[in-house]
């Protein structure tokens, strides 16, 4: 016999909306309705229901969300000689972990999601709580519209964030203090405003973070004292609105800094030695141009050997090594 859809569709949809404790998972978005209308058209198609009701059957109604919110019909993938938006009916009965974009873990947990280059116009959702062991993010290069949900900020084991060169807006979340383990934040080019939160300062322990890019958006405010940073590596804060003293702790605490751009912002006074001294005299790269910053420039001849390159103004200050070295060896700082 014809399975009906009354059959189970009051069943999958309350289990997808509810929790336990019957309060909403999700709210009411058109995305979550085309997901779920997505899942109940899987289990039509199929005459049983393919999934059972346990955490991967969430994890699949989540990334569907994820798919519906960032992918509109005009988003095809590219390469595909069908021209077929995400999702697609060749995805049914397929594990999600096999979607495109998607990394599980082996217990078939999400960890990573990679879904760049793809002139993606949409929005992320708000949804990210059906992914607890996600470990990484990369929505390089679209057009993604909108703020970072704050949702995202409660993923604890989150250590990866890619979203630069897209559309964001709004600010960053004092939340992003409580990711401990996070490694890598890059947001650069975007329509990003308001100041760096004091929250991602380290306490009783060492914060993760080694690179930190906010490179090229509309940010304001000084830069956060005492952050004591003993992991940071690669900062880049150039291009912004940025005002206010440089804190010489930033220097002295940042024991592996070795590239740090503060260019074309609004700091004013004097440069402090501990910038030149960074990373324990170890620094290969310091962008101070197109400030307000005044005073004679510290250090000597022997600090700045040890270089890459330092510009102090819009003229090369000292080269010594002759390289010519880009940001976008590290990590994307993009053109000029």
């Amino acid at each position: 016999p014809t399975l009906a859809r009354t059959d189970f569709e009051r069943d999958i949809r309350q289990f997808l909306v509810q929790d336990g404790n019957g309060a909403q998972r999700s709210p009411a978005n058109p995305a979550a309705t085309k997901a779920i209308n997505w899942l109940v058209e899987e289990v039509l198609a199929a005459q049983s229901v393919i999934l059972p009701f346990n955490q991967k059957f969430l994890q699949r109604y989540g990334i569907l969300i994820l798919y519906f919110s960032i992918f509109a019909d005009h988003d095809m993938e590219p390469g595909n000689p069908d021209k077929t938006p995400l999702p697609h009916m060749g995805m049914r009965n397929q594990d999600e972990c096999a979607w495109i974009g998607m990394t599980c873990d082996e217990n078939g947990m999400l960890i990573g999601i990679k879904l760049t280059n793809r002139q993606l116009g949409g929005s992320l959702p708000s949804e990210w709580g059906f992914f607890p062991n996600l470990k990484s993010i990369d929505f390089y290069n679209n057009s993604l519209q909108s703020s970072i949900p704050e949702e995202l900020y409660d993923i604890s084991g989150l250590e990866q964030v890619f979203l630069y060169k897209n559309q964001l807006s709004g600010t960053l979340s004092s939340k992003l203090g409580r990711l401990w383990n996070l490694t890598q934040f890059h947001v650069s080019h975007n329509k990003l405003y308001g100041s760096i939160p004091p929250e991602i300062a380290s306490t009783s322990k060492i914060r993760q973070i080694r690179h930190f890019n906010v490179h090229r958006n509309q940010m304001t405010g000084v830069i956060p004292s005492n952050m004591r940073l003993r992991r940071l590596f690669y900062m880049d804060l150039g291009h912004n609105r940025f005002s206010g003293t440089l804190p010489p702790d930033l220097g002295t605490q940042s024991v592996r800094l070795r590239h740090l751009f503060l260019d074309h912002n609004s700091f004013l006074g004097t440069v402090p030695e501990s910038y030149v001294m960074a990373g324990q005299g170890r620094i290969n790269t310091l962008y101070l141009n197109s400030n307000k910053l005044s005073g004679a420039f510290p250090g000597n001849s022997t600090l700045f050997q040890k270089m890459r390159k330092c510009v102090a103004c819009r003229r090369i200050f000292v080269n010594v090594a002759g390289s010519n070295f880009l940001r976008d060896s590290l990590i994307q700082r993009g053109t000029e």
